[in-house]
Parts: C-alpha cells; structure tokens; sequence
C-alpha cells in the first residue's frame, strides 16, 4: 500500500517535480533546525558577549567606559564559533574575533576612525591564537585586564619601544658590539597574544635567537649556538669571510632579474651547510616563490629553486 502511494507520487514528470522539492524543503528545513540547535547549544556553554568584549578590551588596554558603539555578534568563523565585536575607542575602529570557546583571539583589526569621508589610513594586524584550551578569566578593570592576559610580564603603556631599542636590549644581554655582529632576522610578530620582536643574528663565533616583548623590552626567550665550522677549510672558498645578508639578498634577487625593492621577502637566514656557512634566501614575486643557497664566504651560489606560490 504505502509503496503504491510511493509511486503515485512520481507516475509523471509534474508529480515527480513537486514530489522532490517538497523534499528537499523538508530536508533544508530539518537541517537549518539542527544548525540552529547546535549553535544555541556552544552558546550557552560559551564565555558569554561581557566576556568576550572584556577580552577584547583587555588585549588594548583600555579602559571599558572610554569604548563606544559597541556592536556584538556570535557567528562561525575559521573553524571556531567567535564573537565578531566591533567598536570605536580613541579614534581608532576596531574589529575583533573572539574565540566562544576559551576566550582566544582569533582575528584583529583596527583602522582610522572615519570622519565623514573614507578612512585615510588603514591598518590590519591578523593573528592565529594558539589553542591551548586554558580558560581565561576577564576582569572589570583596565589595570585587573592587562593582568589577565600575561600575568607573568609587565604590561607597559602600550607604546612599542622600536625596534633600535629592541636591539640595544639584545646586543647588551649578549655581551657583543654592534658593528661585531650581523642580523638575518628582525620582525615585528605576535606570540601568544603578544606582540614582540624575533630577532637574530650572528657574530664570528655564535648564532644568536631573540625574543623582545615589543612593549616592555622584557627577554621573552633566548638561545645560543657556537659555529662549529672549520674556517681553514678552503671547500667553495670558505676562508671564514663573509659578504653579509643584505649582499646575500642582492645576489640572489640580482640572479632572477629582480631588484630587492620588487621582491618580498620571507626568509633572509645565515645556516651550516656541510661544513660551509651558507645564506638561505627566500623571496616571492608575482606569484612565484624563488629558494637561494648562496656561499657567505664568496657570495657562490651553490642551489637555486622556483615555483609557483599554491
């Protein structure tokens, strides 16, 4: 009986027609109700819209009663349900992800606040949080805020302490001068919620790695590793002279038809390569990604690679 209805229902083109949307209307709608109970169920387990804003007020220092226009939204981003906020303070405009789970945040941005016409400057700082699962507990305060989010350093004013200071603090903590030294790597990233300097560099006899909360000047980490390099060793000219990475980023560039200003960058490194000091070089351009191994002693290059960026 019920298989006989069954066919009834698509005995002609019409009937069949009607038979499938009528189902698919059904399915749609099954479907969006478990969406919506499923987003109802991670929201009610989250941190809440206070907390969330509280975090984001946290990561900048302010005072929450200077915030205005505050606009909040719980939604699915990037693999996590966040709370989307967005707010003006100080001038500034301000878009936040907020992790719904823990608190993380997951995506900033802040531009100049507009005055009648389009903004005239922009500004986008995007960062991955790191997902260590440990839930963090907002506070009321600017002062019990900045506490929260890295108890175990001084917050500073907010004010980045430049990267000439950045290397001061380093040069000294490692007991080298600066024209004894050459840097690979001087970058403004973000660490665990964090903005610091990651800076590298090396001096005749050790290679040395740095991290400096940009804001307060602290030693977040360190390390230090003595070459190990025969420099009597004549192999590809390596008499333990050294042309230095800016030359190193010159050739390299120079090698493909570039100028250094066309390229960006992503790896400028001073590496041990079978008992060779050796640039490692990497740069992109038009959508082509190029890899150099270029001989610090002689500015040789020993390998050389290209291919498109994926």
């Amino acid at each position: 009986m019920i298989l006989n209805r069954l066919k009834q229902l698509f005995n002609t083109p019409q009937k069949a027609l009607i038979s499938i949307l009528c189902i698919a209307a059904v399915i749609a709608l099954v479907g969006t109700g478990t969406v919506f109970a499923a987003t109802s169920i991670v929201r009610s387990s989250s941190i809440g819209e206070e907390n969330a804003k509280n975090f984001a007020f946290a990561d900048l220092g302010i005072d929450p009663l200077s915030v205005q226009d505050v606009h909040v939204e719980f939604d699915f981003e990037q693999g996590h349900f966040v709370y989307e906020i967005e707010f003006i303070a100080e001038g500034m405009e301000y878009e936040y992800w907020i992790k719904a789970s823990d608190g993380a945040i997951v995506k900033k941005e802040m531009d100049i606040a507009a005055h009648g016409e389009a903004q005239t400057a922009k500004e986008t700082k995007t960062q991955q949080a790191a997902d260590t699962g440990a839930q963090q507990v907002p506070k009321e305060t600017k002062e019990k805020n900045a506490e929260s989010i890295a108890p175990e350093e001084p917050q500073g004013d907010g004010t980045e302490i430049g990267l000439d200071a950045a290397k001061e603090i380093v040069i000294s903590d490692a007991g080298v001068s600066e024209a004894d030294v050459t840097y690979t790597k001087t970058e403004l990233e973000y660490e665990e919620g964090v903005q610091v300097y990651e800076i590298e560099f090396y001096s005749s006899t050790d290679e040395y790695e740095y991290e400096i909360n940009a804001v307060t000047g602290v030693i977040r980490s360190k390390d230090k590793e003595a070459f190990h390099t025969n420099i009597e060793d004549n192999h590809h000219g390596n008499t333990g002279a050294d042309i230095g990475v800016e030359q190193a980023k010159s050739i390299a560039v120079s090698h493909a038809d570039f100028s250094v200003s066309e390229v960006s960058f992503s790896k400028a490194k001073l590496e041990k390569e079978d008992g060779n000091l050796v640039y490692e070089i990497k740069f992109y351009k038009d959508g082509m990604e190029y890899e150099y191994e270029i001989l610090a002693a002689t500015g040789e290059i020993i390998k050389f690679d290209s291919e498109w960026d994926d």
